[in-house]
């Protein structure tokens, strides 16, 4: 178990740097409405750096983005 702690610890170190890159990369998947991708993304940020506030607000945006749609879908099928 401490290993494993150790390993993760090691790679949160080592992608720590990159967090604005791939917040970058995440706000232009929500903003071209690539929801499922931007939660992957987002989701992966906050493995890295769990107190990331910018990843969980567009998180908790894109899940409720994704959310609207099945609203949406759901209703067009009645």
């Amino acid at each position: 178990n401490s290993k494993s702690t150790s390993d993760l610890s090691a790679a949160r170190s080592r992608e720590l740097s990159r967090v604005p890159e791939f917040i970058k990369d995440g706000i232009k998947n929500y903003n071209n409405r690539e929801y499922e991708t931007s939660v992957k993304v987002f989701e992966d940020v906050l493995l890295v750096d769990p107190g990331n506030k910018e990843a969980t607000e567009y998180l908790r945006l894109s899940y409720k983005k994704q959310e609207a749609i099945k609203i949406l879908k759901d209703k067009s099928k009645k």
